[in-house]
């Protein structure tokens, strides 16, 4: 018998102008770095290791690899609204509010501290997020 895990991931960020009216909608995927998988591996066994609690954006525009451990220019982080874990899809989501996070938005990542921290992925994006508005970004990771 042979058995694979996979993770797969995907965000939905939804763009909000002063209004609170949708300005923009995006879907993209994600990766999970090595740092994640090890994160993932060492909560199965234990809960000593921090759970995941922030989001960050950022503004560098490479490309996602399994060795980065942090944004290349972060531009914003703020704690997750919410976390949950339902059957095997984990969902994540955070609202970064009018002027935290703003100008051209090239990257984000889930993180377990509110500075620095183990990143679990990352993804690049491409959004302008100008001063007055609100992104909310919901992130599933389904492990498969």
């Amino acid at each position: 018998m042979k058995e694979k895990i996979r993770i797969k991931g995907s965000l939905d960020i939804v763009v909000y102008d002063e209004h609170n009216h949708i300005k923009d909608k995006h879907h993209y995927k994600n990766l999970v770095v090595a740092g994640g998988k090890s994160y993932l591996a060492s909560r199965a066994v234990s809960n000593s290791t921090v759970i995941m609690s922030h989001m960050a954006v950022g503004s560098s525009n490479v490309a996602p690899l399994e060795s980065q451990t942090a944004l290349g220019t972060e531009l914003g982080r703020v704690a997750l609204d919410s976390s949950l874990a339902t059957s095997n899809t984990i969902a994540y989501v955070a609202t970064f509010p009018a002027g935290v996070g703003t100008g051209t938005l090239r990257e984000v990542g889930i993180f377990n501290s509110n500075s620095s921290g183990t990143m679990m992925n990352k993804a690049q994006i491409n959004i302008t997020k100008d001063v007055s508005d609100t992104i909310v970004i919901t992130w599933n990771l389904d492990i498969l």
